[in-house]
């Protein structure tokens, strides 16, 4: 079987992330905002809370478009540790 692997055209793209530990209130907020999802959307959430990506703020919808490897791995600086890993 061939595989072929494309460019994702959709994706969130960026060069730099700056990245800072979520307080309570950044908690709190995206719990509202992922409405009360604990899984995914919540990560996703907290991260548009806490990261600026090339000096500029995100919104839950912009993150849920990152390609999965930088999700996770941002994730994972969050704390967010036993997310799924992808498969190589």
């Amino acid at each position: 079987m061939e595989i072929v692997r494309v460019e994702n055209q959709d994706s969130f793209k960026f060069e730099k992330v700056e990245l800072r530990k979520p307080t309570v209130r950044d908690s709190i907020y995206a719990q509202r905002v992922s409405g009360g999802d604990q899984g995914l959307k919540l990560v996703a959430a907290l991260i548009a809370s806490c990261a600026k990506f090339d000096g500029k703020p995100a919104v839950m919808e912009q993150v849920e478009k990152m390609e999965l490897p930088d999700f996770l791995e941002l994730g994972k600086a969050l704390g967010f540790g036993d997310l799924p890993q992808p498969k190589a």
